[in-house]
């Protein structure tokens, strides 16, 4: 697992204790995995093999708040606590959807740029899809993904709203399935 500071070119290996600030990138390569504990126990990311990851937040002075992150692919396990420092929900963007949550166990996984999944395994998140001429930011149609819920957003479709059953998907953030569900097939 490599990460990148802001500016930087060079990729550096990222170790146990290591502080992430806003805008650094993850990688995780195809056999890695790696863990992120927010500050104040605010929850954790776990992020699944062949993931990259933007991390988003505020600086002041010293300290640094991760206030979400931008997937360019792979998959994002995310447990967030229902107290959060923060007034703003946690947010979890990809080419295509927005994910915002609070107090919430989700996974949102990409596949290139018109391939999302996001999957919800306690709590509700709320997600937008990103359209050209929406304002502000370009985000709008709002959904609301429940517990045992899955939203896919596949080329070529409308978002789909589906059940997903709790136990045979990635509901502890490590992928234990055998099928990919980008690889299922759609019925």
């Amino acid at each position: 697992v490599e990460a990148r500071k802001p500016g930087d070119k060079i990729w550096m290996r990222l170790r146990r204790g290591d502080r992430l600030v806003p805008n650094e990138v993850i990688r995780t390569g195809e056999d890695g995995r790696v863990e992120l504990t927010l500050n104040h126990t605010q929850g954790r990311l776990r992020l699944d093999r062949g993931t990259v990851m933007v991390m988003q937040g505020v600086q002041k002075g010293g300290r640094s708040a991760a206030t979400g992150g931008w997937i360019e692919t792979g998959s994002v396990w995310a447990a967030l606590s229902p107290i959060r420092s923060s007034s703003k929900p946690f947010v979890l963007d990809t080419p295509k959807i927005r994910t915002a949550a609070e107090g919430t166990v989700y996974r949102v996984r990409v596949k290139g740029e018109d391939w999302v999944r996001v999957s919800v395994y306690e709590g509700v998140a709320e997600t937008s899809f990103l359209q050209k001429d929406a304002a502000p930011e370009g985000w709008a149609g709002m959904k609301e993904v429940s517990v045992g819920q899955a939203l896919r957003f596949a080329p070529g479709s409308t978002p789909i709203l589906e059940k997903i059953d709790l136990r045979a998907d990635w509901s502890d953030g490590w992928q234990h399935r055998a099928v990919d569900p980008a690889e299922e097939p759609q019925v």
